[in-house]
């Protein structure tokens, strides 16, 4: 079985990424290559998640164009990664040329890149979503219910590791800040 192998090889790759062993993009990208990479119908794949100042951005994708068509849906405030992400549920769209009305912004930016199917899967984490996961196919129907049912399955495992890689990075950083904070306290006082 085709299915169950790409399953198996996702779940037991996911469980032997390390958080504390890559960078946080780094940590996020191999997750996305993961997930990419059991699902082959998603030529391209992003990540939606807020940076820092609670934008909506796209830190993570397979490809450039990825941003631009992400960015379509930030600017109109419409498209399948943001229900996705709002819903807490799993969006496909077998074929954008029926999502005109819907999305008229995400689907002229898709169409412009070759992009006619998307299959988008929350990122949620006791209860609060993080962001969405977007695969997209240049063919229509492009993703199949076994596609979709592997995300839903891959999904908790894969914002397990957003969060984690999230509250590590930042526990890190924050380390890293009180560190220099004490430094500099240490050569204040002997210069008191």
């Amino acid at each position: 079985m085709a299915g169950t192998d790409a399953r198996t090889r996702a779940f037991e790759t996911l469980a032997q990424l390390l958080v504390s062993e890559e960078s946080l993009a780094d940590g996020l990208t191999a997750m996305v290559r993961v997930v990419t990479d059991a699902v082959p119908a998603a030529a391209e794949a992003g990540l939606t998640t807020t940076d820092a100042h609670g934008r909506l951005s796209t830190p993570i994708y397979t490809d450039g164009d990825v941003p631009d068509m992400d960015q379509a849906q930030y600017d109109s405030g419409r498209g399948p990664c943001l229900d996705c992400w709002r819903q807490a549920e799993v969006v496909r769209i077998d074929d954008l040329s029926t999502a005109t009305d819907r999305y008229p912004e995400f689907v002229a930016a898709a169409d412009r890149r070759g992009i006619h199917s998307t299959l988008s899967v929350p990122m949620v984490v006791g209860g609060q979503s993080l962001g969405a996961l977007n695969l997209y196919s240049p063919e229509p129907d492009g993703f199949s219910t076994d596609d979709e049912e592997l995300l839903r399955d891959l999904a908790p495992a894969t914002a397990a590791f957003l969060a984690n890689a999230q509250a590590y990075w930042q526990a890190f950083e924050l380390s890293e800040q009180l560190n220099d904070a004490l430094s500099s306290r240490s050569v204040i006082d002997q210069a008191k």
